[in-house]
Order: C-alpha cells, then sequence, then structure tokens
C-alpha cells in the first residue's frame, strides 16, 4: 500500500500515551495533498479532518466563549494520539488512534484561552490500529488488536473468543460477577452445568440431537429471531427419531448452521437451539410447556450465548460487511528502532460505542420479549453484527473482537442503579446491561429492580403474546424469588420488630413473598399500583386478571417509592401463581378488604375555557410535577390531558370528580384501555360512575411547597394537606366482584372522608 515518505517513517510505539504532546503532528494543507497523491494514511487522516471540520460546524457557539470561537478553518494542525487497553508500558496493547485539530502546532492538549481544539466528539469516525496474528506487532505486545478480515469462521477467530472466554473464566475476583446466577447464588463450573434436556451434539464430522437430561457438561446458547423458514426446521414428533440419530445440518437456516459452525470451531460438544431441542408440534404443546419453565436455567448455566444480531433468513451471521478496502492502510512496524514487520490502520464507520447502541441496543432482535430473558440471565453473551463482534461478560463492559477494544462504561452499576422514573427507551437494554450483576443488593426495597425490569420487559414485543406473555419472564421471576426468598430469610434472622408491635411487646416476622402474576404478594400494595404508558393499550389474551400488568400488551411503569406510605387495602387471600406455571390460570382472584366510593371521571377533551373557569392550572401545573415526576406542558389545553413533555408515550391523564362538587377536581386517573371507555375524544368517557379503592395513602407529600397555591385556587378550600390516597379505579362484573379498569390518585381531603363514610367492603378482583 502506498505511503507518503512522512508516513513511511511513522513508529507508533513512541507515542505518549500520557494526554501530553504527541510527537507526530502534521499540517492539513500538507495531509491533503498527500491524499491526492495517493498515501493511504494520509488519506485516512484527511477523511477524518473533513468530517471533524464539518461537524464542528453544525454544533451552535452559544455555549463557547469568543476567545474560543475560532472558525474550523483556522485549525490547520493535526495531532495523533494512539490509545490501548493494556497497562503495562512495555506491552500497551494499542488499538485505536485519535486525532486532534487545532490553530496552533504547539497547543496544549486542553482547550486554553487562546487555542480551540477540534476533537473526535465532532465525527462518528474512528481509528482503529489491528496487526496480523503472526506478525511481530501483535507478539511484541504493542499491539493489542488483530486483523482477521470479514470471514469469522477461522481458527484465528475463534483462538481470538478462547482467550476472551479464558480470560473471563481465569478473571478472579474482577470477574467475580460470572460465577454467580442471576439471584447471586453460586454458579457451577462450565464443565459441572447441568445441560438441558436436549441438545444438539457436535463433533468433527457428526450432528445429532441428543437426550442429555441428568448429565453435565459444558454447552453454548443461541439468541436468535424467527423466520419464516425457521419453522421448516423444527424438531417434531415425527422427526425427533430421526435427528437422535443424524441433523442433516444442510437442512438448517444459515443461522443454524452458523451457530452450529461456531461450537465446532471452539470444540464445544453442545449447542441448545431451542427450535431443534424443544418439540414444537404434534404433541399438544406439551414438550414446549415444560421446556419453556426452564429456558432460564438453559441461558444462565450456558457458557455463552451466541446473540444472531445479523442474522437474515438468508444468510447467517458469520460473514461480516468489510470496512472497505480503501480505509486501509499498512502502516512499518518498529521495534527497538528498526523496522520488524508491519501493522493496519484503518477507518470504523461509526465510533465502538456508537455502533454497538445502533447495531445491538437498537437491533430489531433485541426488541423480542424472549430476548429481554436470554440478555437478562446469560452471564457472557457474543453479539454478531454485520460489522463488528462484540464479546460481553457480567463483570464488564462490552469489548470488540478482534480489535480488543474496550467500550467505556455507563458509569452505573447494578448496586447503585437508580430504583425507576427514568425512561425505558425502546427495550431499555442499557438499562438491563446494569442488572446484569445480580438482582440482589438494592439500597431500598428489593423490589424496586423487580419493577425495574418489569419496566423494560413490558416495552418489548412478543410473536404469540397469547402464549408466551407470562412464560417469557418466567425465567428472571425464578431467580428474583430466590432473592426474595433470601430477603425474608435475613429479615427473619434479624428478628426486626416494627414500632407499633413494638409497643406491644411482640416480634414481627414478615410474611413470605409468593409470584402471583407478574407482582409479589409482600409488595402488593406498591405492586398493583402500575399503569399503562401507552394511550392504545390492547387487553392481552394470555389469561392474567385484569389487576396484573400482564393483563395488558404495553409498557407499564410505577411511580417512585414513598417513605410513610401507608397500606389502606386488606389482602386476604393471594393466588398461587409459580412462574411459568400454566395451571395458575384457574385462579386469578385476590381477595380484598376495603374501601369502595363511587367517583366520576372526566373526559380528555375539556376546552381552555372549561379549564380556565375550574382554576386548576397552576395547582395542576405545580402538583403533577411533585407527583408525577415529569414536567407539565403550560398549555392550559394540556392540563386535564395531562401530557408531560418528557413522556416517551402518549400518555393521557384523567381528571377525577365528586358527584357533589363536578367542577372540582378531587385527583387524577390513567385508564388501562382509554379505548374501550370510548376514546381520548369524548367529553364524557364513563356515563355512569365509577368505583374507586383505596390501596395506600402517602403522607407529607412536600405540601409546604404547594401551600401557596391554596390562595389562588379557591375552588379548593385549602383542602389539601399533603395526604395523597393512591387508588385503583374498578368495575364491577358482578356481586361483590370488579375487574381494575385504572389507578390514579386522590388529594382532596373532602373526597377522602367519603373512603372513610362507608365502611370496608369484602371483595374480589378477577
Amino acid at each position: 500500500m502506498t505511503l507518503c515518505a512522512t508516513c513511511a517513517e511513522l513508529d507508533i510505539c513512541k507515542f505518549n500515551m500520557a494526554g501530553s504532546i504527541p510527537p507526530w503532528t502534521r499540517s492539513l494543507a500538507d495531509l491533503e495533498q498527500q491524499s491526492l497523491n495517493g498515501c493511504r494514511f494520509c488519506t485516512l487522516l484527511w477523511e477524518m479532518a473533513s468530517s471533524m471540520r464539518k461537524g464542528f460546524r453544525k454544533q451552535e457557539y452559544d455555549h463557547i466563549t469568543l476567545a474560543k470561537k475560532a472558525l474550523p478553518d483556522t485549525c490547520r494542525w493535526l495531532r495523533l494520539h494512539v490509545r490501548g487497553t493494556g497497562t503495562d508500558k512495555d506491552k500497551p496493547r494499542l488499538n485505536t488512534a485519535h486525532v486532534v485539530l487545532s490553530n496552533d502546532k504547539f497547543a496544549s492538549s486542553t482547550v486554553d484561552h487562546i487555542n480551540v481544539l477540534i476533537t473526535e466528539e465532532f465525527t462518528n469516525y474512528e481509528i482503529c490500529l489491528v496487526a496480523d496474528d503472526e506478525s511481530r506487532a501483535f507478539q511484541s505486545g504493542m499491539l493489542g488488536g488483530r486483523y482477521l478480515g470479514t470471514d469469522r469462521d477461522t481458527p484465528e477467530f475463534y483462538e481470538m473468543l478462547s482467550q476472551w472466554l479464558d480470560q473471563c473464566m481465569d478473571g478472579g475476583r474482577a470477574h467475580a460477577a460470572c460465577t454467580k446466577l442471576t439471584s447471586g447464588d453460586a454458579r457451577p463450573k462450565p464443565s459441572e452445568s447441568p445441560l438441558p434436556t436436549r441438545c444438539v451434539k457436535v463433533t468433527e464430522n457428526h450432528v445429532c440431537l441428543e437426550d442429555t437430561s441428568g448429565k453435565k457438561g459444558k454447552y453454548i446458547t443461541l439468541s436468535h429471531r424467527w423466520h419464516d423458514n425457521t419453522a421448516a426446521c423444527n424438531t417434531t414428533v415425527s422427526n425427533l427419531g430421526d435427528r437422535l440419530t443424524e441433523v442433516n445440518v444442510e437442512m438448517l437456516t444459515p443461522t443454524f448452521q452458523d451457530a452450529i459452525a461456531v461450537a465446532r470451531g471452539l470444540k464445544i460438544s453442545y449447542i441448545w437451539i431451542d427450535s431443534l431441542c424443544i418439540i414444537q408440534s404434534e404433541d399438544n404443546g406439551e414438550d414446549w410447556k415444560e421446556q419453556a419453565t426452564k429456558m432460564g436455567d438453559y441461558y444462565q448455566h450456558s457458557l455463552f450465548t451466541i446473540c444472531a444480531i445479523s442474522g437474515a433468513e438468508d444468510r447467517g451471521f458469520l460473514d461480516m460487511k468489510s470496512p472497505g478496502i480503501e480505509s486501509i492502510a499498512q502502516l512499518p512496524f518498529f521495534e527497538g528502532g528498526k523496522r520488524a514487520g508491519h501493522l493496519y490502520a484503518y477507518r470504523r464507520p461509526l465510533k465502538a460505542e456508537r455502533l454497538f447502541s445502533r447495531d445491538v441496543d437498537q437491533s430489531n432482535l433485541m426488541s423480542r420479549g424472549w430476548v429481554f430473558q436470554e440478555h437478562m440471565l446469560s452471564r457472557r453473551i457474543v453479539y454478531f453484527t454485520d460489522s463488528e463482534t462484540f464479546a460481553e461478560c457480567a463483570s464488564s463492559t462490552p469489548k470488540t473482537i478482534p480489535s480488543n477494544q474496550l467500550l467505556p462504561g455507563s458509569g452505573i452499576n447494578a448496586r447503585n442503579l437508580p430504583d425507576l422514573n427514568f425512561s425505558i427507551g425502546r427495550f431499555g437494554m442499557a438499562l438491563n446491561r446494569t442488572l446484569k450483576v445480580d438482582l440482589e443488593g438494592s439500597k431500598t426495597s428489593p423490589y424496586n429492580r423487580w419493577y425495574t425490569i418489569v419496566a423494560g420487559y413490558s416495552s418489548t414485543d412478543l410473536t404469540f403474546p397469547s402464549k408466551d406473555h407470562l412464560v417469557a419472564i418466567s425465567g428472571v421471576a425464578a431467580e428474583f424469588d430466590k432473592v426474595a426468598k433470601a430477603s425474608w430469610q435475613r429479615k427473619k434472622q434479624e428478628r426486626l420488630i416494627t414500632r407499633s408491635m413494638a409497643r406491644r411487646g411482640k416480634k414481627y416476622i414478615p410474611p413470605v413473598s409468593t409470584y402471583v402474576f407478574g407482582l409479589w404478594s409482600e409488595d402488593l400494595h406498591h405492586g398493583l399500583l402500575w399503569r399503562s404508558r401507552a394511550p392504545q393499550a390492547a387487553a392481552c389474551t394470555c389469561g392474567a386478571p385484569s389487576w396484573s400488568w400482564l393483563s395488558l400488551c404495553s409498557p407499564v411503569v410505577w411511580f417512585t417509592r414513598h417513605f410513610g406510605t401507608e397500606k389502606a387495602l386488606q389482602i386476604i387471600r393471594t393466588p398461587v401463581h409459580a412462574p411459568g406455571d400454566p395451571n395458575a390460570l384457574r385462579n386469578r382472584a385476590l381477595h380484598l378488604n376495603g374501601r369502595l366510593i363511587k367517583v366520576m371521571v372526566k373526559g380528555a377533551e375539556e376546552s381552555p375555557q372549561n379549564i380556565r373557569e375550574m382554576r386548576v392550572e397552576q395547582l395542576f401545573e405545580t402538583w403533577r410535577a411533585r407527583e408525577m415526576t415529569g414536567e407539565m406542558t403550560r398549555e392550559p389545553e394540556n392540563i386535564i390531558k395531562g401530557k408531560l413533555k418528557s413522556a416517551r408515550f402518549d400518555e393521557i391523564y384523567y381528571a377525577v370528580h365528586s358527584k357533589a362538587r363536578p367542577d372540582d377536581v378531587a385527583g387524577w386517573a390513567s385508564l388501562d384501555e382509554p379505548q374501550h371507555y370510548g376514546g381520548v375524544d369524548c367529553v364524557d368517557i364513563f356515563s355512569d360512575e365509577v368505583i374507586a379503592c383505596h390501596v395506600t395513602t402517602r403522607h407529607n407529600v412536600k405540601s409546604r411547597r404547594l401551600s401557596k397555591f391554596e390562595v389562588q385556587a379557591p375552588f379548593f378550600r385549602g383542602r389539601y394537606r399533603g395526604k395523597v390516597y393512591d387508588v385503583l379505579f374498578l368495575r364491577e362484573i358482578g356481586e361483590n366482584v370488579y375487574q381494575r379498569i385504572g389507578v390514579g390518585s386522590i388529594f382532596d381531603t373532602d373526597l377522602m372522608k367519603e373512603f372513610v363514610k362507608g365502611g370496608k367492603t369484602r371483595f374480589k378482583l378477577v
């Protein structure tokens, strides 16, 4: 490859990695000229510089001082830094080159009062440094990246994967999380892991299904998206016998063929692929029902999971797109001042972390409900995308294979994760990644962790929600069940005593928490207060009761847990629902004892004039900011609608009134399926009153900040005292039998008194 005289003498290993002035600086004019003359590396650098200056021009200058407003054209010098993953200065394992543009050849590496630096934040490009496997550049330890081409089905690629696996398994305390299950329990060694009921056995020249129930050994799993041709590969009762003898690999999808090739390349004898290892038809679904509840364990105990991001219907995932030969430059490698071979520099179209976000987190595969659980429970994952391979374990951020580049972390780990109430996004894989260490260790209620998980899972898609909605999260639920029981055991050992019980000299032992349709019995009061984030939420036909978030195909969230919340609803009996138990659907009723009253819920399409007359603008604007952790838009017509600026979904909220004072706003309501109640364009959603059930009471809800608005809202008559009733809205379908239709809060003290006047009622919620 052609190089100019300057690049031909470039010694990457002499670069200062500490961030001070590097020894290699070039003028942009010289780079442009040498690029026109055909120098490959100058072309790479010129492309980077042009992209950076173009990106800088697009930025606003509002937050840049006049002294720093040098135009991009004044930056006429390019400086090159190098970075690596090594900690030994003699073996830095360099893998990236970084460009800085400046208007001063000898400017410092930080912005001062007279210089402007244009850094790589203004471009998507990234320059990677790699070396041939057998080259001196790689063997010396100076280069950490390896150039393996675009074919991943090679011994060199599998060797890189093996090295990553060895580093993880031999990582000691640095990889302690990789030796645990998601619940925090000890994980068996790979060679001692329990094998799934069936596995695909892979040898050098033979592939077959094998009944591995009760056996132990090392295996890998595949996470993939089903296509139209996947069903043709399914194992059925008819072909099971033949496949126990031999599986015709050529008849499988390209994705399955590549997965088997990975197992063979790594000399791993077993791989678990759902459509091959589970009987998919001709047995009334019996095998699928049994295996579906075990899938979580299969992914947890596997050596690693292949995540086939780039797998398509007509091609597998091992072939990747080339970065383009025009983007590759061969540079000399010097050792001890003498030339000792060469290395490569190539331009990546996107920085590694942006590639990961685009190709992995935002991929179609990652929007699938089953994949959420697979990703959550797998201790190690290898992502195969069109342009890169990423390897991730439970103890570290993803890294590129083979360029060996560690992606920067987010600064958030599983032990300091915020409780909830931030945007989950399309899938929340980044959120999911922070939970992978283990499920315990929450500084507040451990159930906050569960609600965060559900918020992510509920935003995914399922092809067959009626069949999969309950079971596709059962593996995570089973692991969390261990955490809940361990938490109960600690409380029992500590013999916790509540203040009220202590006064009576009684010791309090909290009840064991059980799983009930996506919620937990010990925290059911808070768990019942979920709300849908989609205005067009659809009912799910999976058989879950109306009080469970599983009854909707919709993203759901919970409000922040408040200290000092008092339970108002007595839970007499809950149904028993083991995660994944198909027989649990027979008993879905909650037996409750609580206070019920009738209220009115007004429609969303209120006129601005009506809202002004109700004088709720300022009250709602401030109260919603406190109570709903969002910003209220200032347009009057949006106050009753409750649209929030920061909402990721078009959430709709409705005003709650008492029949005696229909013009006074006493609270708010969020409906589970608003289109079933007349839609958002109706003035009155309900022709009759609805039932409000008092669930919890929150005390001292920052009432001091709201007190000044009592004078400005005379209709409210000073009734707000910093207390809020959290309620469920119900519909009666039989004698003392109700269905949930929404959730909300009551903050009007006069309406609160009506709950007390009515007394308590025993009823069933189904």
